[in-house]
């Protein structure tokens, strides 16, 4: 995918992030759709970090193209971001939870790298 594409892409779904906090309630939300800002925060963050990683390995070339490494270590990332946030928004992080999150984000990283993500 070109570079422009992946920035439109990733500035659409923080967008629409940023559009369904501005426009909703979590408290008046049914406890399902409490889960939709994850989940738009985990693509978002995944397609942030595909951008940032293909602009700065990128030859003079205009498209992304990500090894598997690169791509395992996005989806990585973006669960440790996304499981760290919803913890602590339900008060229940504490400092010992990061360093348990991060080992399971690293688990989660080789499992990825070597079983799941196909070049």
């Amino acid at each position: 995918m070109s570079i422009q594409k992946e920035a439109t892409k990733a500035a659409l779904i923080w967008g629409v992030l940023l559009a369904l906090t501005l426009s909703t309630q979590p408290a008046d939300m049914p406890v399902y759709a409490l889960f939709i800002p994850f989940v738009v925060i985990g693509f978002g963050t995944y397609s942030l970090w595909k951008l940032i990683v293909g602009v700065y390995t990128r030859t003079g070339k205009k498209q992304i193209d990500l090894s598997r490494r690169q791509r395992a270590a996005g989806i990585a990332i973006s669960m440790l971001a996304v499981v760290i946030l919803g913890l602590q928004s339900i008060g229940e992080m504490a400092p010992r939870d990061i360093l348990t999150v991060t080992l399971l984000a690293l688990g989660a990283y080789f499992y990825f790298a070597r079983n799941l993500i196909r070049d």
